[in-house]
């Protein structure tokens, strides 16, 4: 193991980032902020250290067995600015000659074997908030009454093998040793920065925010480059070139970038967000990143630091937490377009080398490539008494032989309020046992629902279930918002979504996942009762509640079918996303030999349109379509969705009364685009947190029919119930940085819907 410290010869000043490397060979380290430096030699004859840093003379160092510390001391470069002639190329010439080199070196480098250090060192802070605990990839906090800032230190390290295939887009590390202070458990430390930020890419993504490189295939319609400095790296100029964004509309960089005359190969960057570019909950956000060559006229990066602060509050003043990261990853033996097994990527992308946790002191004193800095270690000594207690979930549950439950409340306005406890058993393998008991207190009776499902594969996607029940269930079967959200609803704002009646049966089925299809298929017999409202008034509201229906009683058996393929996600709003959800039911009222049917499809997608660096400007749609028999039961009838609160779904009406279109054919069709606050922005507006109003702008269309009368509904016939309107997202609420409100209007257009208004109001998270 070779260390020492690095200085300047001139000031005697510790000499931070300088690049070591041995001669002859890819293994290199680089100097920390006091200038000291780990280097384990590897078998070589005369082994030679090569260091340099920018600015000053190249040194060529032989190592001896016996060489004990080191104390490099580097001379500075004597610049002689008659050796370059920076007029015959201008600036934007040498970035332009810098992004080809780059995109040359992306196409050098396929596939990729190294050695990695990985280090991260956090500090957690809060104000109402007590100590804290982490394990399982997650960390806890108690409640401190007296709302006094507390604050914990971590630091994880770990030692591994990585293997990149650049083209596939894999990578796989295997974490040969780690250690983390004792306030960690070991199974959280997973930390293996290989896949890091790489400002080779075009663009870079920071916490959900998207920048383009300095260096991107077009970006001068982006950046200013200004040449600040020349300086020289051994016996080549480098050129120090600051970079300042042009607009304020799109995320961009500040810093400086070294570019290295002759070969034109980016050297150094240190970068960091323009004071326009906010990052939602994230401050201080900087990156220092170095380039080697790692074969002839082949480079790559080999060291990058990261720091930032997160910081959320709750309400400000009261309820607050912040995190300080400063992450190092370091790169050493570099094997470039080597052949990688198959075998390779049969394997989890992380995995854990069976000896990791050995904590071998000597391990870490000859394999280290970077010391621990005085508060590092200051960490690591003040949690060596620290233990880790076992994680509580979120959720009140409790394990008892294997016995999880939680508490249940419902509230509707015909069941009223209704109790009970959840409980789930996972005794059996591949076994879940769920039995959900509920009184309710309107009905005087006991409501209970229960399944036992068995899967049978480790994956969990192909499952088999049996369950009964005695439950209320919904008119039209929509279950398009959740019961809980139903409650909230029923409870403050007097508006119960659903109409309900009684199902009292059983049931049996199949579920699998096949080629990303999910697919079910359900038998159900049960008799169904009409019941009648048992409550009188909501919590808050003192509207009058609507009349529940009168359904078709009888005695039903049903099979059903389901097929889902895809998703959409609001976590994934830079990529296009669609899903198709089919379902076919067929049933028979067997104590009157009545057959029905009824199909059903809805497509949803999400369009990113213009990418804005933060969440693109995007086109969201869902058409739902549908037929059933003309006899089909009252209660199985197609039903025209509505919003009941902020938290549902989208695709619903703001402005058609609740529950009253249903029928036996539906055509219904919802879009809204999210302008996002670029307009805000654009127009010069205000911003709070840096960030403007979002807008959104959308409008339905629904058709529905009836193929028999009935009184206890409506259908459009046909005409179409349309409606139009705005929403307003990204509020600030102000005594929160987490907190932001969204407000929704629309109006009803056409003979069915003119004079309707419908709004929402709902709480958002800026991420």
């Amino acid at each position: 193991m070779i260390t020492g410290t690095i200085s300047d010869a001139k000031t005697k000043l510790p000499l931070a980032g300088a690049s070591l490397r041995l001669k002859n060979s890819n293994r290199g380290t680089y100097s920390g902020k006091s200038g000291q430096f780990r280097l384990r030699a590897i078998s070589q004859q005369n082994p030679i250290l090569i260091v340099k840093s920018i600015g000053f003379q190249t040194k060529e160092i032989p190592i001896a067995e016996s060489s004990e510390q080191l104390n490099i001391e580097l001379i500075p470069s004597e610049l002689r600015t008659d050796e370059v002639v920076v007029s015959a190329l201008d600036v934007n010439g040498i970035i332009r000659k810098a992004i080809q080199e780059k995109k040359d070196n992306i196409r050098r480098v396929r596939t990729l074997k190294a050695n990695l250090y990985s280090k991260l060192t956090s500090e957690i802070l809060g104000k109402g908030i007590g100590s804290s605990t982490a394990s399982s990839n997650s960390i806890s906090f108690s409640a401190n009454a007296d709302g006094e800032q507390d604050t914990t230190s971590l630091v994880l390290e770990t030692i591994s093998e990585m293997f990149i295939d650049y083209p596939s887009q894999k990578q796989q590390n295997t974490i040969i040793q780690r250690r983390q202070t004792r306030n960690i458990d070991p199974e959280s430390n997973t930390f293996a920065l290989g896949k890091f930020i790489n400002f080779y890419n075009d663009n870079i993504v920071v916490a959900n925010t998207t920048f383009l490189s300095p260096l991107a295939e077009e970006p001068f319609g982006r950046y200013r480059y200004t040449l600040e400095d020349r300086q020289t790296i051994g016996d080549k100029f480098v050129y120090s070139i600051k970079v300042t964004p042009l607009s304020t509309l799109f995320p961009s960089f500040k810093g400086i970038i070294k570019i290295i005359d002759g070969t034109f190969q980016l050297i150094e960057i240190d970068l960091q967000p323009a004071e326009a570019t906010p990052i939602p909950l994230v401050s201080n956000v900087r990156f220092i990143e170095k380039f080697e060559e790692i074969a002839p006229d082949t480079w790559h990066p080999t060291y990058l630091k990261s720091q930032g602060l997160g910081k959320a509050s709750i309400v400000k003043g009261i309820f607050e937490i912040g995190v300080s990261l400063q992450a190092t990853t370091i790169f050493t033996d570099i094997q470039p377009n080597i052949i990688i097994e198959d075998s390779v990527w049969k394997n989890k992308s992380v995995i854990i080398a069976k000896n990791a946790d050995s904590l071998q002191t000597n391990y870490w004193t000859s394999n280290t490539v970077e010391e621990l800095s005085e508060e590092e270690k200051l960490y690591y000594k003040k949690n060596e008494n620290k233990r880790i207690d076992s994680m509580k979930s979120n959720r009140r549950t409790s394990n008892v032989s294997n016995l999880e439950f939680e508490p249940i409340f419902d509230f509707n306005r015909i069941s009223g309020v209704s109790t009970g406890i959840s409980f789930s058993s996972k005794k059996f393998d591949n076994t879940i046992i769920h039995i959900s008991p509920l009184y309710s207190f309107a009905l005087k009776d006991i409501l209970i629902d229960g399944e036992v499902r068995y899967f049978f594969d480790s994956s969990q996607k192909h499952s088999a279930f049996v369950k009964g029940f005695s439950q209320m269930q919904t008119v039209g079967h929509d279950n398009s918002i959740s019961k809980s959200v139903n409650t909230l609803g029923t409870l403050i704002l007097g508006n119960d979504y659903y109409d309900w009646y009684k199902q009292d049966g059983w049931g049996l089925g199949f579920a699998s996942e096949i080629f990303h299809i999910k697919s079910t298929v359900e038998f159900t017999e049960s008799r169904h009762f009409t019941d009648t409202l048992k409550v009188t008034r909501s919590l808050f509201a003192g509207t009058e509640w609507r009349k529940n229906p009168t359904i078709d009683n009888g005695a039903y058996r049903t099979v059903q079918l389901t097929f889902l393929y895809g998703s959409v996600s609001l976590q994934q709003l830079k990529q296009f996303q669609y899903s198709i959800e089919t379902q076919a039911l067929f049933g028979l009222e067997y104590l009157s030999s009545r057959n029905f049917q009824r199909y059903h499809i809805q497509v949803q997608t999400l369009l990113p349109l213009i990418p804005t660096g933060y969440n693109p400007i995007s086109l969201r749609t869902v058409i739902s379509a549908g037929i059933a028999d003309g006899d089909i039961p009252f209660q199985y009838r197609l039903r025209l969705q509505n919003v009941l609160t902020p938290y549902a779904p989208f695709g619903g009406m703001y402005t058609a009364p609740t529950a009253l279109y249903n029928g036996t054919e539906l055509f219904h069709f919802q879009s809204e685009i999210d302008c996002t606050d670029l307009w805000w922005r654009a127009l010069g507006l205000p911003l709070f947190e840096s960030r403007g109003i979002d807008l959104y702008i959308g409008g339905g269309l629904a058709l529905l029919a009836k193929n028999t009368p009935d009184s206890r509904s409506t259908s459009t016939r046909t005409q179409h119930y349309s409606e139009i309107g705005f929403g307003l997202g990204r509020i600030p609420t102000f005594f929160s940085d987490v907190l932001f409100l969204r407000c929704d209007i629309r109006a009803g257009i056409g003979p069915l819907a003119s004079g309707n208004i419908g709004w929402g109001l709902g709480i958002t998270l800026p991420m």
